[in-house]
């Protein structure tokens, strides 16, 4: 009886984590399209959403200050590009090669 309790635990856990994961990269790939077409005031809410529902993700904390520092949000941009920074080392390698991240 326990080996059931626990293997149907395990499975909604599973199931819960799965919906997260495609929520998560449902809204990522909605984010990332609208910064390619250059809708960086609709891409800025929703990424600050996404990064407050899943906060270790670096890829979309460095969108985030990307999109903050073209906003003008320089204090933001610079503590989500930190988030990001400790997030990821590899960020540094993306910062330094992206004409968003230079200050308007």
């Amino acid at each position: 009886r326990l080996g059931a309790t626990l293997l149907a635990l395990v499975l909604t856990l599973t199931g819960t984590l799965v919906s997260a994961q495609t929520e998560s990269q449902e809204l990522a790939a909605r984010i990332t399209d609208l910064i390619r077409q250059d809708r960086r005031a609709e891409a800025l809410p929703l990424c600050r959403s996404y990064t407050e529902r899943f906060p270790g993700d670096p890829v979309m904390l460095y969108n985030l200050a990307c999109l903050e520092n073209t906003a003008g949000q320089t204090d933001a941009a610079v503590a989500a590009f930190t988030r990001a920074s400790a997030s990821s080392q590899v960020m540094c390698t993306m910062y330094s090669g992206d004409p968003a991240s230079s200050a308007k």
